[in-house]
């Protein structure tokens, strides 16, 4: 798995060891990862049953209603809203955040 340390926007790429070296594997990028639009995250990791998963599952943080990697760049994107469903006020907004929301 290749995650990126300097760029919050870019999901992780999951390569496997094919009969002509290293292959990325795209269906396990599009099956083990959702892309989202307007918020301050713009992708989660998505837990499946197979090998991605069994050996990085360790690494998966949980932020939120997302899963990320742990150790990659995980800052959240300012967004022009005051308040994200699931991730609370953001920072600056002045307003605390609800549980019941």
């Amino acid at each position: 798995m290749l995650y990126f340390t300097d760029d919050p926007l870019i999901s992780p790429h999951f390569f496997r060891h094919g009969t002509v070296g290293w292959e990325l594997d795209i269906a396990a990028e599009v099956r083990d990862t959702d892309e989202y639009t307007g918020g301050p995250l713009t992708w989660t990791l998505v837990p499946q049953d197979d090998d991605y998963t069994h050996a990085f599952g360790d690494q998966y943080l949980r932020m939120g209603p997302v899963l990320r990697v742990r150790d990659g760049d995980n800052r959240l994107l300012p967004v022009h809203v005051r308040y994200v469903p699931g991730l609370g006020a953001q920072p600056g907004s002045g307003r605390q955040e609800r549980h019941d929301e």
